[in-house]
């Protein structure tokens, strides 16, 4: 137990703050190794729907038909491509 309160625990830099610091390349951590992707065909296979599409520029005229596009991607699926 005494090693644990003896870690120092390092605050990891987010996005805004590399991005700030001009780094040409992203670090490692956040990289998924090549190995670790799914292939295509594991993804085509795992997905029988398309992703939703919502349309920012009649969502913000007020279509509510788009918005109720949104409401159905967001429950069904958690995402959107916009």
């Amino acid at each position: 137990m005494a090693d644990d309160d003896q870690r120092q625990w390092k605050v990891l830099p987010n996005v805004q703050e590399l991005a700030a610091a001009g780094r040409d390349e992203v670090p490692s951590r956040y990289v998924v190794r090549d190995h670790d992707r799914p292939t295509a065909a594991v993804a085509s296979d795992d997905v029988t729907d398309p992703i939703p599409v919502v349309d920012l520029n009649r969502l913000s005229a007020g279509a509510a038909d788009e918005a109720a596009k949104l409401r159905s991607a967001l429950q069904n699926w958690g995402l959107f491509l916009a």
